[in-house]
């Protein structure tokens, strides 16, 4: 994606050399990525959502996240008869006694640090027990060949901004704010793509012809 940036401005940014490096290129895309990623993420939509399944241990309460962990979206589990949801408790609300009976039936859940810690705590050993939705945390584009984790019709959203911020640099202004606001507008295009794609109800626009 590297290169393709450097097309689009006609210069070489292979190297550190230029006006334009190829370190400043690589930050801007990730810049680009993160802010596209950071929008999908915030639609609360299924996009970045994945599933981890991981075995209870007896008297176990503490269980890690996965290591790409970034929110939760859904938790269940099983003490062997069968998976229950699980609400999630805050230990430090305000008015929120701790409780001590706590039904396998009724599971609660806290996020604390990088573990989950489940409730009641398991009796016995139960395989595949806890399951957990969550959104995943995506990793920056490292080489020219990395391709990005997007709706492939808005893939090149990272080359847009990192586009941007080249011409910039260059002293393009005109032309780096003609850029930016073609990332922005394109952002908001695929906000309303997702938003009404994975909505069950999407907006929809009727025509009709009488004669």
């Amino acid at each position: 994606m590297q290169n393709r940036v450097g097309e689009l401005i006609n210069l070489d940014v292979s190297n550190n050399n230029g006006l334009v490096t190829n370190t400043e290129v690589k930050a801007n895309l990730n810049r680009g990525y993160q802010k596209v990623v950071n929008r999908i993420a915030s639609l609360g939509q299924d996009f970045y959502v994945r599933l981890s399944k991981a075995d209870l241990s007896k008297d176990q309460h503490l269980y890690g996240l996965p290591s790409d962990f970034r929110r939760m979206m859904r938790v269940e589990l099983d003490y062997g008869g069968g998976r229950f949801k699980a609400s999630r408790v805050d230990s430090n609300a305000y008015g929120d006694p701790v409780s001590t009976n706590i039904s396998e039936t009724a599971p609660q859940y806290s996020v604390r640090g990088k573990n989950i810690e489940v409730n009641p705590v398991p009796r016995v050993d139960v395989d595949s027990g806890l399951w957990l939705w969550y959104v995943e945390n995506v990793n920056d584009l490292v080489d020219d060949e990395d391709e990005p984790n997007l709706p492939f019709e808005f893939s090149d959203l990272p080359i847009e901004y990192a586009v941007a911020k080249a011409k910039a640099r260059q002293g393009l202004m005109d032309e780096a704010q003609l850029s930016l606001s073609e990332f922005y507008r394109e952002l908001e295009e695929m906000t309303n793509a997702l938003v009404n794609t994975i909505s069950d109800d999407p907006e929809q626009v009727v025509i009709r012809d009488y004669f």
